[in-house]
């Protein structure tokens, strides 16, 4: 086996230690129904995922990122994220609540479904994850810390409102009494396997989106009032860490589809997940477009986008595969293209990033004859946010973007949920309208007898 790094994987080694020691805690707990022991073990699992947090992000800034780091990371948030608030939900709902026999199977039920959805989740991530930090900057679905993070943080709550005393406590119960917080209480055990089940489906969505927070909050340079805030605000939240803890998770998981849902309704298509610069000005998600079909197509669509990267106000998130097409329009005889698309933040308006794209064109040495014609490398901007520009330079969205394969398969890979702005219809729905269209083409020709001109 290659050498391996220590210190990311003692970090990760820290997460998959902590799930072992929840599911313990846990075992104490349904053989004592000491709560103590339940809320020991959601501690545990809140300090997995401060591992969890740090060693993926450890080893990316050290450059030992690796395919053994990422099978460790995985097996450790399936035990920590899975398995620990899988079987704590099952247990401590068992003894707590006396309920029908087919309730307490039901129970075990979602909490199996909630395990295995978070193993799928982490087996899909695995499949699509790439090595860079500009690729974590948002997830599909729920992270299965948060998931984790949703369930403890409620069971914390209960245990928290059942024990009554301290100073919170008495705060809250002068304001709304003692007898309505023993009522909160017992209802979160009633709906937690419920929330669980549902937890289970957000993980598994492709729709959903949320961002990373630790790389949101954290990632690049900020001002010092940014920092200032951060403090305060973490250290208000430190004291009331009873209520906080949970109030975050909850606001976090429903983040996700209230961003989704935002973002289908004004046209930008889902979560936008924003890079800051030095003034924390945000920057648009915009989505460009690649194809050549002279020389070496994939080092010349390579090239493009390494020097895409290099630019400063630049943040590459995605890459869609490289995709062969046919020449559309132009001298006959063309060769097929490859195609692909980038989804991309820039701080950089429309036109500046037009200019840079044009000069990356002559860097990898395309040379503008024949409009249509063969082309060493083509680099189009397809989406800029949910603007739309009219420009003697520049027309976004791409005028003929829905009528073109070579764009919307492509992105239909990394964006189908994006909306094109004028015509309301998100990148999915276009593509399957096109390939409806060419099969209906492609059967009218064969009706009529095939190519005439072949014959």
């Amino acid at each position: 086996m290659r050498k391996m790094a220590i210190v990311p994987s003692l970090f990760t080694l820290g997460n998959a230690i902590c799930g072992f020691a929840a599911i313990v805690h846990v075992g104490h707990y349904a053989t004592s129904s000491d709560e103590g022991f339940l809320v020991m073990a959601c501690w545990f699992v809140l300090l997995a995922m401060v591992f969890d947090a740090f060693d993926g992000k450890i080893a990316r800034m050290t450059g030992y990122t690796s395919e053994f780091g990422g099978e460790l990371d995985s097996l450790s948030d399936a035990v920590s994220f899975g398995i620990a608030p899988a079987f704590m939900v099952a247990v401590m709902h068992s003894r707590h609540m006396n309920t029908h026999p087919l309730w307490a199977k039901i129970t075990w039920f979602f909490a199996i479904c909630y395990a295995s959805a978070a193993i799928l989740r982490l087996a899909r991530f695995n499949v699509e994850n790439i090595s860079d930090e500009a690729h974590h900057m948002e997830f599909k679905g729920l992270p299965s810390p948060a998931a984790a993070g949703a369930v403890v943080s409620l069971v914390m709550l209960q245990s928290w409102l059942k024990r009554g005393p301290g100073e919170i406590y008495e705060f809250l119960a002068s304001y709304f009494g003692a007898e309505s917080l023993a009522a909160i209480g017992s209802s979160i055990w009633k709906i937690l396997p419920i929330w669980t089940v549902v937890i289970a489906y957000m993980m598994v969505s492709s729709r959903i989106r949320y961002p990373h927070l630790v790389n949101w909050v954290i990632k690049g340079r900020r001002t010092f009032d940014y920092f200032a805030y951060l403090i305060f605000g973490g250290i208000a939240l430190a004291l009331v860490y009873n209520i906080s803890i949970p109030l975050l998770f909850v606001v976090y998981f429903f983040a996700g589809p209230v961003m989704t849902l935002y973002g289908w309704i004004t046209g930008t298509g889902g979560l936008r997940v924003y890079k800051k610069d030095e003034e924390g000005d945000f920057s648009e998600k915009t989505y460009v477009g690649l194809g050549s079909n002279i020389g070496n197509r994939v080092m010349n669509l390579r090239s493009a986008i390494k020097r895409i990267k290099r630019h400063e106000d630049i943040n590459l998130l995605r890459r869609s595969s490289f995709y062969k097409t046919k020449p559309v329009g132009g001298s006959p005889g063309q060769r097929d293209y490859l195609n692909g698309v980038l989804e991309i933040t820039t701080d950089l308006s429309p036109i500046e990033l037009l200019e840079y794209l044009q000069q990356v064109e002559i860097d990898v040495g395309r040379v503008r004859s024949t409009r249509w014609g063969p082309r060493k490398i083509d680099l189009d901007i397809v989406l800029y946010g949910g603007r739309i520009v009219e420009d003697d330079k520049l027309v976004i969205p791409h005028p003929r973007m829905h009528e073109r394969e070579f764009v919307l398969r492509p992105m239909n890979e990394i964006a189908p949920d994006v909306i094109h702005p004028e015509r309301r219809k998100t990148i999915q729905e276009l593509f399957e309208e096109l390939e409806t269209q060419q099969e209906k083409v492609a059967a009218s020709s064969a009706a009529n007898g095939g190519d005439r001109e072949e014959a």
